[in-house]
């Protein structure tokens, strides 16, 4: 059976850390590059894969992949989301899936009218200590939880000067699309579906 061919479009420092472990995985061959700045694909064919495919323009990979993980800009997601969706690749997204609730549904409409797979990139939830923690809860061995709560104190943007994209509006969402949708899913995969909420 083929390799699956994944192509990783915006190679910036977040997609990194993908590039290599995608490159340990039994079955998954890392076969394209994409980013506007040419050195960076450079960089990343060099450390993963010298032989793959490499492009500024994500529409030209397009032959070259079965899927892609895309860790572009938030504010460019559902652009390129619709872009590999309509020619049937696969796609793990980074979070979040788009900039609006209404993209991220048309997206998922998209997908399922395609017959494509469109997974978001959530992590956090398969870390030793949070799968620890779910064992503990689901056991019983503390009780029933009745409450749960997560706090977080970040500072995006802080030590990376104005032109760090992220501390711009094309990150969007602020804390809660960087950081916080992360302790939501953690308190869901932990506790399941709220009772209610505000």
């Amino acid at each position: 059976m083929a390799n699956f061919r994944i192509g990783l479009v915006g190679c910036g420092k977040m997609m990194l850390g993908h590039a290599r472990a995608l490159h340990t995985m039994e079955g998954v061959e890392v076969s394209a590059f994409c980013d506007i700045i040419p050195e960076q694909t450079e960089y990343f064919a060099k450390e993963v894969n010298p032989s793959a495919y490499q492009t500024t323009d994500w529409k030209t990979m397009v032959d070259h992949v079965d899927g892609i993980l895309c860790a572009l800009p938030h504010d460019l997601h559902y652009e390129c989301g619709v872009f590999f969706v309509r020619n049937h690749k696969h796609i793990l997204m980074e979070k979040p899936i788009a900039n609006s609730e209404e993209e991220c549904v048309r997206l998922c409409e998209i997908c399922d009218e395609e017959g494509v797979i469109l997974m978001c990139g959530y992590p956090v939830r398969h870390y030793p200590a949070i799968q620890k923690t779910k064992e503990l809860l689901d056991s019983g061995k503390f009780g029933k939880v009745i409450q749960c709560s997560i706090w977080t104190e970040q500072l995006p943007g802080i030590n990376y000067g104005a032109g760090f994209w992220a501390a711009t509006a094309r990150i969007g969402g602020g804390q809660l699309f960087s950081h916080g949708c992360h302790y939501i899913d953690i308190l869901l995969y932990l506790l399941g579906e709220p009772v209610s909420g505000s």
